[in-house]
């Protein structure tokens, strides 16, 4: 029977917290490991999701048209080898490109011109095959779109990368211990998809394989998104990839998408057993190449300035609130103090010492007063300073408290903590996540964010004696060629490691 453990994984790692005592009924305590899985996923059930399926003859022939046209952003209908009205569409569209007459049938000159643009673009996606021995699959991996790998799921078990470019697309190699038919699960992912607002557009099982695609519905956050599923099953273990990414760009990234599916052999080897990625995890050698051991074990980051000669960064207390330790740029970091109160937390960083810090400013700043936001947000999709400016839009915080201020500087997720400069240089405040006030009024705040007041960290430094410096009333503000580097060095990225 299913071990519960594997159960508790999928519910949470897979979000498949379905009916799941209706497979268990199904299949008894002396079910087989099934027979030996197929290396790749066959054509025919790529064809069923809409994917290049080598076929041959003549359907081989515009299968490969398609394919191509898809590759340079032109193609924008089904791979699926046959004369369609979006194929000659596309036709006419690169014929137009060359400034040539658009006749819909390619001369062996453009079809020489098609075959060098989508060579290159497939290229510069850098496929290459992988074997991942986390979790024993090998499949191809667009190296020019993906960033590093992380461990994701409990025991660490699973892979997730995310793209670079403008389709948000993640890819997430998944395993766990379920002993189930193709046909069970088949209906596993269907009710898990059906639960998690997916509407399915196919589903299908064939050789040894089960594969679905979904679109979620949209909502008010964001475009609707497109999952591709493939999975199957062998010795006791389920074991697939999953790549979701925004409709809009589902067509120009079917070709990449193909080349992922059809290159995926979920059981090329044993991979490194639940205890073992567990251990891997713990000891911070995690999978992910190119990338520090302490990246494995970061839960979330936020930003900082430095404060002091001895290494002091101020940050906010949501940033290190249980964190099992923390780092600054990978540095140890030792927590000071904090209040939740104030939404403020004192670190200092040993590696930091004699570094020049911030200057605070003596004054608060005038409605209307030009600021600039420093900090690192999006810490999985970029790990570079982002500064940002705006004004000050109201010297108090919502509901009159003035312990806050807004401003209309843009900030995200990760951006906490970090220092908010006048033109000059000087801190006037700290960037605080928004107010959570989206329930109590009943609707999205846009185009507002808010720091806490200058003169608020300044009381908090003083209480753990952390001498502030003052800024010159006569400061004079930087030369806009100044800014980024001479800020830079203020501001620091804050890590939380779980435990």
């Amino acid at each position: 029977m299913i071990p519960t453990i594997g159960i508790r994984h999928a519910c949470r790692a897979m979000r498949l917290c379905i009916a799941l005592a209706v497979l268990l009924a199904g299949l008894g305590a002396g079910l087989g490991a099934g027979p030996a899985a197929a290396r790749t996923a066959p054509d025919n059930l790529m064809a069923m999701i809409g994917l290049p399926a080598n076929r041959t003859g003549q359907a081989g022939r515009l299968e490969d048209l398609q394919t191509k046209l898809s590759w340079i952003g032109l193609y924008r209908g089904q791979i699926n080898g046959q004369s369609t009205r979006e194929l000659d569409a596309a036709i006419r569209l690169f014929q137009q490109g060359f400034g040539e007459q658009a006749t819909g049938h390619l001369t062996d000159a453009q079809l020489r011109a098609l075959d060098r643009r989508a060579s290159a673009t497939r290229r510069d996606a850098r496929l290459l095959l992988e074997d991942q021995y986390w979790t024993g699959t090998r499949l191809r991996l667009p190296k020019g779109f993906l960033g590093d790998p992380n461990t994701w799921g409990d025991n660490d078990s699973h892979i997730r990368y995310r793209s670079q470019d403008v389709s948000n697309m993640a890819l997430t190699i998944e395993r766990y211990d379920l002993a189930l038919s193709i046909s069970q699960a088949e209906t596993m992912l269907r009710q898990a998809a059906e639960k998690n607002d997916y509407r399915i557009l196919v589903t299908s099982s064939e050789g040894g394989f089960t594969a679905m695609v979904g679109v979620r519905k949209k909502d008010e956050e964001g475009p609707e998104r497109r999952k591709y599923s493939l999975y199957s099953t062998a010795n006791g273990q389920l074991r697939g990839v999953e790549i979701s990414l925004d409709e809009d760009s589902v067509t120009a990234m079917r070709p990449l998408i193909a080349e992922i599916l059809g290159s995926f052999e979920p059981f090329h080897s044993a991979g490194l057993s639940k205890t073992e990625t567990k251990a891997r995890a713990a000891r911070g050698e995690g999978v992910g190449r190119g990338q520090a051991a302490w990246m494995n074990t970061v839960r979330g980051t936020g930003s900082g300035s430095i404060v002091s000669l001895q290494g002091h960064v101020l940050s906010n207390h949501h940033v290190v609130e249980g964190c099992a330790r923390l780092t600054v740029f990978g540095q140890d970091a030792i927590l000071i103090g904090s209040d939740p109160r104030v939404d403020l937390s004192l670190i200092r960083v040993p590696s930091l010492a004699g570094r020049n810090p911030v200057r605070f400013s003596q004054t608060s700043p005038e409605l209307g007063a030009e600021l600039y936001v420093l900090g690192y947000p999006v810490f999985q999709d970029s790990q570079s300073l982002n500064l940002t400016s705006g004004v000050l839009s109201s010297t108090v915080g919502f509901f009159g408290d003035r312990r806050h201020m807004q401003m209309t500087a843009p900030v995200q997720p990760g951006n906490s903590g970090g220092p908010v400069l006048s033109s000059d240089g000087a801190q006037i405040g700290v960037v605080v996540s928004k107010p959570n006030i989206t329930v109590s009024l009943g609707k999205n705040i846009e185009n507002i964010a808010f720091m806490i007041r200058g003169a608020v960290a300044r009381d908090f430094l003083e209480r753990y004696e952390v001498p502030v410096i003052n800024q010159s009333r006569n400061a004079r503000p930087l030369p806009e060629d100044e800014r980024g580097r001479t800020w830079r060095a203020l501001t620091v990225r804050v890590e939380c490691h779980r435990g």
